[in-house]
């Protein structure tokens, strides 16, 4: 998957949690996903933890 694909996806789903009123910390308490793991994520900075709920 190239970093432009990489990128729309990660944008999306930072559009989604800002457009649901989520903080990142809601987030980590609905997903599973620690709250610096998401916030990583949404800079570019990490990959999907593994522990994620689906």
């Amino acid at each position: 998957m190239g970093w432009m694909t990489e990128f729309s996806i990660m944008q999306s789903m930072i559009n989604a949690r800002i457009a649901s009123g989520l903080k990142q910390k809601e987030l980590s308490a609905r997903s599973g996903i620690a709250k610096g793991d998401i916030s990583r994520l949404e800079n570019g900075n990490a990959n999907p933890p593994k522990n994620a709920k689906s």
